[in-house]
């Protein structure tokens, strides 16, 4: 018998290009051979809080796991992801301290999640990579006043308050709406598709 864990070293895949899912029920054990194996965590705090778990990324990461920021199917918003990530964390510790700040929550939504992908040249602002960029607004009054533009976002903003967005200087994403598709139209579709995928399921059951 062996955790999911072990298992994984056993059969040579607990290494530094395994991206592991959640990672919520792991021994101490677990949680060194994570770390020690260069793994990253695919964290969702939001989704893994409102089903009542933590993943022990405070432990996580002390033991030398990198921790990148996922939404799953609860919420679609990384910047919410940010701020429950940081959050999480810090319940866990009890405590506010150097190790769990914003810069740490916007890493992991970042070049933490490039760096897992094996992106070089996205995830950070640098001459030579890709213009990959999000335009935030901070004129909204839920951002102001802004003494702390990095702790603010994290805070405080959510994904309504993107303005523009580019892909490798592209501009999808202009004053909040996209530039190559018809916004409205796919979320018609998508309620549409919603109510009847769950009418044809209560049908069934």
């Amino acid at each position: 018998q062996a955790t999911p864990t072990e298992l994984l070293a056993r059969v040579g895949l607990l290494n530094d290009k395994l991206i592991a899912a959640h990672c919520i029920y792991v021994t101490d054990d677990d949680i060194a051979r994570i770390g020690g194996s260069g793994v990253t965590v695919a964290h969702v705090p939001k989704g893994n809080a409102t089903g009542g778990a933590m993943a022990p990324t405070p432990k996580l990461r002390r033991a030398g796991a990198r921790i990148a920021v996922g939404t799953d199917n609860l919420t679609q918003d990384m910047t919410e992801a940010m701020r429950w990530a940081l959050a999480v964390a810090r319940v866990q510790e009890a405590a506010i301290g150097d190790d769990w700040q914003p810069k740490d929550a916007l890493a992991m939504a970042t070049s933490n999640g490039a760096a897992a992908l094996g992106l070089d040249r996205v995830g950070t602002l640098a001459e030579g990579n890709l213009a990959d960029l999000v335009v935030f607004d901070f004129r909204r009054a839920h951002l102001t006043p802004c003494l702390n533009t990095l702790g603010t976002l994290v805070h405080d903003a959510c994904g309504r308050d993107v303005e523009h967005v580019f892909i490798d200087g592209r501009q999808v994403v202009r004053d909040g709406n996209p530039v190559h598709a018809d916004g409205a139209a796919i979320r018609r579709d998508a309620q549409r598709a919603a109510e009847n995928l769950w009418a044809r399921a209560r049908a069934a059951a």
